[in-house]
């Protein structure tokens, strides 16, 4: 698998997020790099991601104009994995993330499977009310007790910390992952500046689990 971050002007963040990758109990081939930084912080950044990840893991890097669609699209034209992953450059994974993601590929592994997300730990929850105002509404909402689906509104309901492994419609893009061959068929629209995980979710989903 590869793993691909889109990054811009937040070198802490990504520092973080770089080494929760080099911890992984199951290592990725590569670790790409797109960033859309200033120069000044593209070349921190630059020298920080080299320096966590020392000879662990192959490192590409690559500078980019801004967009986090065309960041995605550039990092998985780079990429040689089987299976890519897409992560937000303030994500910190646990350390068998990767481990527990690639087992799920291989206990669904199907013609019609496209990806494979993981579960946030920390997403903020709002009070009772507001829940109960965008449930009322079709809004985009996170949820413990429903299905994950689209909305008749084409707002989503995000499911937090399932019990197990369940089929969704959606995928977060900053948690997600995809089998190359899959992603190479839809790709990130980088028209599309908004939602942009509900967007390529709502292609690959006519197709694939």
């Amino acid at each position: 698998y590869s793993v691909i971050v889109p990054t811009k002007d937040r070198p802490v963040d990504l520092q973080n997020c770089v080494r929760s990758i080099v911890i992984q109990t199951i290592l990725p081939l590569e670790l790409i790099v797109v960033d859309a930084s200033s120069d000044k912080i593209n070349t921190e950044n630059e020298n920080n991601c080299i320096a966590v990840v020392g000879d662990k893991i192959k490192l590409l890097y690559f500078k980019s104009s801004p967009g986090v669609n065309k960041q995605r699209n550039l990092g998985a034209v780079n990429s040689s994995g089987e299976i890519i992953f897409f992560l937000d450059d303030d994500v910190v994974l646990n350390e068998d993330y990767s481990e527990k993601i690639l087992e799920v590929y291989k206990l669904k592994d199907s013609r019609d499977l496209g990806g494979v997300q993981g579960s946030l730990f920390n997403y903020y929850n709002p009070a009772w009310i507001n829940r109960t105002f965008k449930k009322l509404f079709f809004m985009t909402r996170a949820s413990v007790n429903e299905r994950g689906r689209f909305l008749p509104s084409l707002g989503y309901v995000y499911i937090l910390e399932p019990k197990g492994v369940i089929e969704v419609e959606a995928l977060p893009a900053g948690l997600s992952s995809y089998y190359k061959k899959v992603f190479n068929e839809f790709k990130f629209d980088e028209d599309f500046d908004r939602c942009t995980d509900l967007e390529i979710s709502y292609r690959v989903s006519r197709k694939y689990k």
